[in-house]
């Protein structure tokens, strides 16, 4: 009898164990995907304002003023958002 709740107790466990791994491995995939998905939308924003200096000005504005939408509503006519 021992021995049936040994092995019962540890192939809990493993059982456990073993679908953690996987979903911590399902987290990783998704936050490297939504980590890719955050680069592509940055850089089309970055790459909507046209020249260097354009996106250099938006961004000591932005700073500045700590107003996000206000450089949205500027680029809006160039860029759409990712989602």
């Amino acid at each position: 009898m021992e021995d049936a709740l040994y092995w019962t107790a540890s192939t809990i466990a493993q059982t456990l164990a073993g679908a953690m791994a996987l979903m911590g491995a399902f987290m990783l995939c998704r936050f490297q995907m939504m980590d890719m998905f955050t680069h592509e939308c940055a850089q089309k924003f970055i790459d909507s304002f046209g020249t260097r200096a354009e996106f250099s000005s938006a961004r000591e504005a932005f700073f500045r003023d700590g107003n996000i939408r206000q450089v949205v509503e500027a680029r809006r006519a160039r860029f759409s958002p990712c989602w």
